[in-house]
C-alpha cells in the first residue's frame, strides 16, 4: 500500500525503511507502533512546512533535530494501551483522511500550521497500525487478556504544561539549548509549555538589588526564548507584563491555596500567545495594579497564579472564544539543580513516584534530615498546592535541567552480570508525556532498575534524579504497621475480622470478584482465613487492595516456641478499569505491602498461565514452579537459602501447595 504525502520528501518505501531502521537501532523489533509512525509522519509534514517557511534553514541542523526527536520518541517504548491513550488524547476531532499532497496542499498546510491547527491534516496509518513486540510485552498488572480498547472521542483542546526553570543563570548554553529542544519536541507532540523563570533571589549570600534582580530575570528569560527559537519548532516569546499584584497580601486559611496577592492581570495576553502556537516565557516580575510599578515576586507565586487562572478559579481567568481551542492545564514540571525528591535509600537517589495523598506527610518529615531540605520541601509543597487545584489525572515532574536537556542516546553499562550491556537513555519529559508514567515502576526492587544495594558508583549508577508525582489516592492499612507492627500472632491467632467496622466488606468482595472476574465463596473464605489475617491494604475507594495472612505449614506444630508461621499474600486485587492505568494502583498497593507491612519478605502464589506473572516476576526476588501443581510461587524474602538448617523454603512451598481456594465456580483454582 502506498501512502505518499509529499513525493519530494516522503517516499513511501524509503520512509518505511527509515522507521524500521530506527526501531532496530533502539532494540525494538517488529512493526512500528501506531504512535511512533503517527509522530514520525507528523514530524515530516512539519519539517517540510518549516523548510518552506524558512528557506535559510540549514538542512544538516534540521536533520539532526529530526533524528533526535524520533530517537526520543522510540526510547519511550510505549505499550499498545499507552499509545492509544496518547493518540486519543492529543488528536483533533473530525480529522479528515489523508490524500496525496500537491503543491496547493502544501500552501494550505502551511496556512493551517500558522493558525495552530496543523494536526487537522491527519495521517492514514493503514496496515501499519500494529504495536511493536518489545513494547507490547512490557509487564503490566492486568489479570485478564482483554480486547482492544476503543478510542475516546477527541476534542479540539490545547494541552498545556507549566514549566519552572530554576537558576537558569547557572546553566551553560549547551544545557539551555537542550531544554529548548525538549520544549520544542513536547510542542510537536501536542503539549504546549508556559515557562516561568526562577532566578532564585536567595541563591547568593549577598543580596542583589531589586533593579539587578529584575535585569537578571529579563536577561534569563531572553536566553530561554533564544534557546527555544533555535530549533525547528514553535517560537518562544517573553511575556513580562501579564502578571500583577493585588492588594490582598495574605491568603485566607485553607487547605489549598485558592487566593494570593500575585495574579494574572492580563489573561488574554497569555491566551492569544498560546493560541498562536507560541511558548510564553514569564520572568519573575509583576506590576502593581494601582501604579503599574515593576516588582520582583516569587516564581512559585506566579506558577500558582497561572494554575488558578487556567483552572478558572481566579476572578479573571484565561478563557477562549468559540473559535479558539480550549486550554487544558495538565502538567507541572520543575527543573531544579537538586533534582527530584531524595529517597531514604541512598542507592536509589530520588523517589521514582510519589502518591501525595499517602506520602506527603511522611516525606516532609524525612526531608528534614536531608541536605537542602528547605528547597526539596518547597518543591514538594508547590506541587501539592498546584495539583490540589487540578483534576486527578494531572501530574507533576521534578527533575534537573540536565535531564530535561537530554537527547535519546545509547549508554553503555559496565559491571553487568553478562559483561557490558547497553540501554537507550530516555528523556523523562517526553517519556512521561507519552506514557503518563515514571521512567521506572516505583514498586520495582533496586536490582530490577539496574542498581544494587551497595550504592552508586562508576559501574553502578544511581537512578536518574527525576520524581513523578500525582495527587494519587489515600492508602488505608489495617492495622497501621507504625502503631501495631505485623508480627506473628500467639497460638490464639489474630483478632482482625474482615467484617469489622473498619472495612467495607461488601466493597472488598466486589473488588476481589471484579479483579479476578469470578465469584468468591464468601462463607468458605471467611472460615479459612479466620484467626489468620495479618492485615488488609485498601487503595482509594476500594480501587485496589491486598489481604495478607499468617499461614502455618503442615509440618509446624499448632502451638509452642517452635511454631512457624509464613507471611502470605492471600489476595491481591485491582479493579479491572484501573489495571495497567497511569494511576499505578497496583504499584501503590504492592509498595505499601513490601515497604510498610512485610519489609522482611512475603510469599504468594499464582497460576502458571496468569498474565500478571510477568509483573510479579519483576517485583519478586525469586520464583518457583511447584512440581505437580498449577502454581507458580513468588517471594520477596532475601537469603532464604543462605542459612544452614533454614526451613523457610520448605515452609513456603508447603503453604503455596496446600492453601485451599475459595471460589464459587467450577473453574481451575486461581
Amino acid at each position: 500500500m502506498r501512502y505518499s504525502l509529499i513525493p519530494s520528501q516522503l517516499h513511501p518505501e524509503r520512509n518505511n525503511r527509515k522507521v524500521r531502521t530506527l526501531l532496530r537501532c533502539s532494540l525494538v523489533r517488529g512493526k512500528p507502533s501506531a504512535s511512533q509512525v503517527l509522530i514520525f509522519l507528523r514530524t515530516q509534514v512539519r519539517f517540510v512546512e518549516d523548510v518552506a517557511a524558512k528557506p535559510a534553514l540549514r538542512r544538516p541542523k534540521a536533520k539532526k533535530a529530526e533524528r533526535d526527536f524520533i530517537l526520543n520518541i522510540l526510547s519511550a517504548t510505549t505499550t499498545k494501551r499507552e499509545a492509544k491513550s496518547y493518540i486519543s488524547k492529543f488528536k483533533v476531532a473530525d480529522r479528515p483522511s489523508i490524500r496525496p499532497i500537491t503543491g496547493e496542499a502544501i500552501d494550505s498546510a502551511h496556512s493551517t500550521h500558522q493558525s495552530g491547527n496543523l494536526d487537522r491534516l491527519g495521517i492514514n496509518l493503514g496496515s501499519l497500525y500494529t504495536s511493536t513486540r518489545a513494547a507490547e510485552e512490557t509487564p503490566r498488572f492486568s489479570q485478564h487478556v482483554s480486547d482492544d480498547e476503543s478510542f475516546v472521542p477527541a476534542t479540539d483542546t490545547l494541552h498545556v504544561a507549566l514549566v519552572k526553570i530554576r537558576v537558569p543563570q547557572l546553566l551553560n548554553d549547551t544545557i539551555l539549548n537542550g531544554i529548548g529542544s525538549t520544549l520544542s519536541q513536547l510542542a510537536k507532540l501536542g503539549m504546549t509549555s508556559v515557562i516561568v523563570v526562577d532566578c532564585d533571589e536567595n541563591l547568593d549570600k549577598i543580596a542583589l538589588s531589586p533593579a539587578r534582580l529584575r535585569s537578571q530575570s529579563l536577561e534569563q528569560a531572553d536566553r530561554i526564548v533564544s534557546a527555544i527559537n533555535g530549533h525547528n519548532g514553535p517560537r518562544g516569546r517573553r511575556v513580562a507584563d501579564a502578571v500583577g499584584i493585588s492588594k490582598l497580601h495574605q491568603a485566607p486559611h485553607s487547605s489549598v491555596q485558592l487566593h494570593g496577592h500575585v495574579q494574572i492581570q492580563y489573561p488574554d495576553l497569555l491566551s492569544m500567545t498560546l493560541q498562536r502556537g507560541t511558548l510564553p516565557v514569564i520572568p519573575a516580575l509583576a506590576y502593581t495594579l494601582d501604579t503599574q510599578k515593576a516588582t520582583n515576586v516569587r516564581a512559585n507565586d506566579i506558577l500558582l497564579a497561572l494554575v488558578r487562572n487556567f483552572t478558572g478559579i481566579a476572578a479573571e481567568t484565561i478563557t477562549s472564544s468559540s473559535n479558539e481551542s480550549k486550554i487544558s492545564l495538565e502538567k507541572v514540571i520543575i527543573l531544579d539543580p537538586l533534582g527530584g525528591t531524595p529517597s531514604l535509600d541512598s542507592s536509589r537517589g530520588s523517589h521514582v513516584f510519589i502518591n501525595l495523598e499517602q506520602e506527603f506527610h511522611d516525606l516532609s518529615q524525612e526531608l528534614k534530615g536531608k541536605l537542602q531540605h528547605d528547597r526539596h520541601t518547597e518543591n514538594l509543597r508547590l506541587v501539592r498546592d498546584a495539583l490540589a487545584l487540578l483534576p486527578p489525572t494531572s501530574s507533576a515532574l521534578i527533575t534537573t535541567s540536565e535531564e530535561a536537556a537530554r537527547s535519546a542516546s545509547v549508554q553503555s553499562i559496565s559491571g553487568d552480570a553478562l559483561g557490558v550491556s547497553t540501554r537507550l537513555v530516555k528523556n523523562p519529559l517526553i517519556h512521561n508525556l507519552l506514557t503518563d508514567k515514571p521512567t521506572f515502576s516505583s514498586s520495582l526492587p533496586a536490582a530490577r532498575m539496574g542498581i544494587d544495594a551497595s550504592g552508586p558508583s562508576k559501574t553502578n549508577p544511581r537512578l536518574g534524579p527525576t520524581t513523578f508525582i500525582k495527587r494519587g489516592m489515600p492508602i488505608s492499612i489495617i492495622p497501621d504497621p507504625r502503631e501495631h507492627p505485623w508480627t506473628p500472632p500467639t497460638s490464639s491467632g489474630t483478632t482482625l475480622d474482615l467484617q469489622s467496622p473498619q472495612i467495607a466488606f461488601p466493597r472488598l468482595v466486589h473488588l476481589i470478584e471484579d479483579s479476578f472476574a469470578r465469584p468468591l465463596n464468601v462463607r468458605h473464605y471467611l472460615s479459612r482465613i479466620k484467626d489468620h489475617i495479618a492485615g488488609v491494604i485498601i487503595a482509594g475507594e476500594y480501587e485496589g487492595g491486598a489481604i495478607l495472612t499468617w499461614e502455618a505449614p503442615s509440618s509446624s506444630p499448632s502451638s509452642g516456641p517452635t511454631r512457624s508461621l509464613v507471611p502470605y499474600l492471600d489476595k491481591f486485587a485491582v479493579l479491572q478499569r484501573s489495571q495497567g492505568s497511569g494511576a499505578s494502583v497496583a504499584d501503590i498497593v504492592f509498595k505499601a505491602m513490601v515497604r510498610d507491612c512485610f519489609p522482611a519478605g512475603v510469599v504468594w502464589r499464582s497460576r502458571k498461565n496468569n498474565p500478571v506473572n510477568k509483573w510479579y516476576f519483576e517485583r519478586s526476588l525469586g520464583t518457583w514452579k511447584i512440581p505437580g501443581t498449577n502454581w507458580c510461587m513468588f517471594w520477596t524474602t532475601p537469603g532464604i537459602f543462605e542459612r544452614e538448617g533454614d526451613r523457610r523454603w520448605e515452609d513456603y512451598v508447603d503453604v503455596c501447595r496446600n492453601v485451599k481456594a475459595s471460589w464459587a465456580d467450577d473453574k481451575a483454582a486461581d
